[in-house]
């Protein structure tokens, strides 16, 4: 995968991966490999520019899910900024 960067504004992108790797690089000086079970969150607020791509070595496949959130209006001239959370929580349960 090889996407430019390119702009939002407004909006959250919520990245959960389910197999490969996908390097996400922006405009306030992020740099983070987002990989399997883990999860990028990126706020674009007042404006951000991101790019994403998958690294040099990379598995054959890439699966995950990437959700596009609209920010209500008091938030959508906010900072932006990108959060990584390489621990998510996980539930076991019978079935």
């Amino acid at each position: 995968m090889q996407v430019p960067p390119h702009p939002h504004m407004g909006l959250q992108t919520v990245s959960w991966l389910h197999e490969g790797e996908v390097l996400h690089r922006d405009s306030t000086g992020s740099l983070q490999t987002i990989r399997p079970r883990e999860l990028g969150l990126m706020t674009s607020g007042r404006a951000i520019s991101h790019s994403e791509e998958s690294p040099r070595s990379h598995a054959r496949f890439l699966h995950g899910a990437q959700l596009w959130v609209a920010l209500p209006d008091a938030h959508r001239h906010t900072a932006p900024h990108f959060e990584y959370h390489p621990d998510l929580p996980s539930v076991t349960a019978p079935g």
